[in-house]
């Protein structure tokens, strides 16, 4: 689970070091809770995320 974070924060900040995260968050119809930081260091996105599993086809909720 760890992972999934950190590859998310790994996508959200090469998406913001190309100034192409406005326009991806606008696509997915995503909302910031602040305004984008202009300095590009020390940045960190911490995106919730669901994990699922999907078995025979149909996705299925993973408890822990």
């Amino acid at each position: 689970m760890e992972d999934v974070g950190l590859t998310l924060d790994a996508v959200m900040k090469d998406l913001f070091t190309s100034n192409e995260l406005p326009q991806f968050l606008l696509d997915r119809g995503w909302t910031l809770l602040g305004a984008i930081p202009n300095a590009q260091e020390d940045v960190r996105f911490d995106v919730p995320f669901i994990p699922a599993m999907v078995a025979n086809g149909t996705p299925r909720e993973l408890h822990q």
